[in-house]
């Protein structure tokens, strides 16, 4: 048991011995690392010793350790010289190293000393630059707003002279249009009255009869401002001469059944005939050869020697037909030309060549014909006289008014047909006018402006000789134009006797049917057009009714067909005319603009008459 505790006891002194040399080395360490680098270096052994010596013997005071003071000191004092050398090399290096980065910082700041005084005095300079600059700039926007004050101050003052010339102008110009006005009035007036030809048919003599409400036409002319119609031509040096050959036609057939062989020339020229030959040629049995229905002709009939002379030169002839006009139909006929070799079918050739029209475009002549054999005063006939005599004197026409019936075994409406007749016959004879328009007296001439010659067909239609409507009973032969023409005169004679040759048909509305049937059973469709109603046969409708041709503001005029109260109802259209000019406002120009138009639409898409 004591063996054991005194066992233990060593141990525990052992123990505790380990521990005090563990613990004092490690404070002896960490006051070492506490020290600076200087400190360590002036820390003599001998006090390290005691140090060391003070603590083993407070932890032990029962062993006795023996340490070599001299050997440690001698090294120690070694190893501190050596670091205290080292150490003053060092410093010196580092002092003189400390010098030459002092000097070389010196430098280094005095440079970026001087860089930073450049950059400033560059950096002023150009701010002052800039400063300069931004004045003068200022400076110059300024000059120039003052400039631009000055040019819009100058512009206004300009715009305003400007404004005052315009208005002054304005007011000089309305001044001379007002006095031309005036002088064209006074002028209107005085050769109006100089050029009255017809007043005698519009200047009544009734007194108190005469209607308040009666149409002063030369009143209501506007100023002409119209545009004219222009086509632009443009015309070769010369046309090539043109040499076309027809068949003839045989003696039993009469001419008046064919229609001939057209020839034709561009808008804006005209035929001039060179030369016409007639007959046959010498061997020539290639031309004309056959029939009309395709059977070859023998050589008795083609067959001409060099003895016979086969052929004629009726030049003249064709110039009457042909010359100076745009188109013309040839019938190659023996009964119009005697025959130079009558056992022989013979032929026509007709050089010609187209030459520029000098007269193209030339505003046609027109007349006006009525009929009306009994006439009251302040009737609507002789209002309606009246208004177209105005009408006539105002554009230059020709006039006419037949009274007399010259045929009382027929109904009074063939007398239409007759007048008709006259004046186109008439007309042919003296060239006085090319158109002829016919107005029946139950209508009023609502506007004045529009003239005959809006309604005619282009140069390119001269084949078309009759311009009518039609309504919704069908043709209508109130108004209408006709071309002097011999087709006209044709037309007009078997319209006229057509009664005669048909005695079982039935014509309801006599004239007009008679008219209707030869268009129609003659195959006349490339010789006349059938216009809507309000170019120049407009009907009276109630504002509450509506019609076929309705009367509407701007019309040529208003045709009373069919109702009773005609005279009433003229005299409420004509007060209506006296206070609203938009009843003749429209322009010729507006109204041939919407007929052109017309004239260029397919003939499927224009109207068509009916039986």
């Amino acid at each position: 048991m004591r063996l054991l505790n005194k066992r233990y006891s060593n141990l525990i002194i052992i123990t505790i011995i380990i521990i005090t040399f563990i613990a004092s080395f490690s404070l002896l360490y960490n006051f070492i690392v506490d020290l600076s680098s200087e400190d360590k270096q002036k820390i003599s052994l001998e006090i390290l010793n005691e140090k060391v010596r003070e603590m083993i013997q407070k932890d032990n005071n029962d062993e006795d350790y023996y340490y070599d003071m001299d050997f440690d000191v001698n090294k120690m004092e070694k190893i501190i010289k050596e670091n205290e050398e080292k150490k003053s090399k060092l410093t010196n290096y580092k002092n003189k190293l400390n010098v030459e980065n002092e000097i070389k910082g010196k430098k280094v700041k005095e440079k970026i000393n001087k860089e930073e005084e450049n950059k400033e005095e560059e950096h002023k300079e150009e701010e002052h630059k800039e400063e300069e600059n931004k004045e003068e700039e200022h400076k110059e926007e300024e000059n120039k707003e003052e400039e631009n004050k000055e040019e819009e101050h100058k512009e206004e003052e300009n715009k305003e002279e400007e404004h005052k010339e315009e208005e002054n102008k304005k007011e000089e110009n309305k001044e001379e249009e007002h006095k031309e006005e005036e002088n064209k009035e006074e002028e209107n007036n005085k050769s109006s009255k100089d050029n009255r030809h017809y007043s005698k048919y519009y200047e009544f003599n009734d007194g108190e009869k005469r209607d308040k409400n009666t149409l002063d036409l030369f009143s209501m002319i506007l100023p002409d401002n119209e545009n004219e119609e222009t086509i632009e031509l443009k015309y070769t040096a010369e046309l090539p001469i043109i040499t076309s050959k027809f068949c003839g036609v045989r003696v039993y057939v009469p001419p008046e059944s064919i229609e001939g062989n057209k020839i034709s020339c561009p808008v804006g020229y005209v035929i001039k005939i060179h030369d016409v030959f007639f007959g046959r040629r010498v061997g020539d049995k290639e031309t004309c050869s056959t029939s009309e229905y395709g059977n070859k002709f023998s050589d008795g009939l083609l067959n001409v020697t060099e003895e016979e002379k086969c052929e004629s030169h009726p030049v003249n002839d064709i110039k009457n037909i042909c010359e100076n006009k745009r188109s013309c139909y040839i019938k190659p006929s023996t009964a119009l030309y005697k025959s130079p070799c009558p056992d022989i079918q013979v032929y026509m050739e007709v050089s010609y060549q187209c030459v520029e029209d000098k007269n193209a475009f030339k505003k046609p002549k027109f007349a006006i014909v009525m009929f009306a054999d009994k006439v009251k005063p302040d009737s609507l006939y002789e209002h309606s006289i009246s208004e177209f005599a105005q009408y006539a004197d105002i554009h230059g026409y020709s006039f006419f008014v037949d009274n007399k019936i010259i045929d009382y075994n027929r109904q009074v409406y063939y007398q239409k047909l007759y007048s008709l007749l006259n004046y186109v016959i008439r007309g042919l004879n003296t060239n006085e006018y090319e158109w002829i328009f016919w107005a029946d007296g139950d209508s009023t001439l609502v506007n004045p402006n529009i003239k005959l010659d809006s309604f005619i067909p282009p140069p390119d239609k001269d084949d078309i000789h009759l311009v009518i409507s039609d309504d919704v009973i069908g043709l209508n032969a109130g108004m209408f134009l006709i071309h002097v023409h011999p087709w006209s005169l044709s037309f007009l004679m078997k319209a006229c006797t057509y009664s005669y040759y048909n005695k079982d048909t039935y014509l309801s509305l006599v004239d007009q049917s008679a008219m209707l049937h030869t268009l129609i059973e003659q195959n006349e469709e490339k010789h006349y057009v059938i216009v809507p109603q309000n170019w120049f046969n407009s009907y009276f409708c109630n504002d509450e009714e509506e019609c076929d041709g309705k009367l509407k503001k701007g019309d040529f005029l208003v045709h009373y067909a069919g109702y009773l109260d005609k005279s009433y109802i003229a005299a409420v259209i004509r007060k209506q005319i006296k206070s609203d000019k938009e009843w003749y406002g429209k322009r010729s120009s507006e109204m041939r603009e919407e007929v052109l138009k017309y004239y260029k639409l397919p003939k499927e898409e224009q109207h068509s008459i009916y039986l």
